[in-house]
């Protein structure tokens, strides 16, 4: 039985701080590539800041669509439906 990710989320927030803490480095660390190559928290950030600086741009320069957060919150759960 799949959980739905609003469920998987309100389970995370009610946990403690420390146990947040350990998820949150979890799902970090299920994002990293699998040759092995663990990213640095500092890698994390440059990686990070360079995607938001690219997203900026984009958004700046009118080559990135925008969507309100209720149509992106509807589309989400229309796609879990689905599944």
């Amino acid at each position: 039985m799949t959980m739905a990710i609003d469920d998987v989320l309100r389970d995370a927030l009610a946990r403690s701080d420390e146990d947040r803490e350990k998820l949150l480095a979890a799902l970090q660390l299920s994002l990293e590539p699998r040759d092995g190559d663990v990213l640095t928290q500092p890698e994390w950030d440059a990686a990070w800041l360079g995607e938001i600086d690219r997203r900026l741009t984009a958004f700046e320069d009118g080559r990135m669509a925008t969507h309100s957060h209720d149509d992106v919150v509807v589309d989400i759960r229309a796609q879990l439906r689905r599944r």
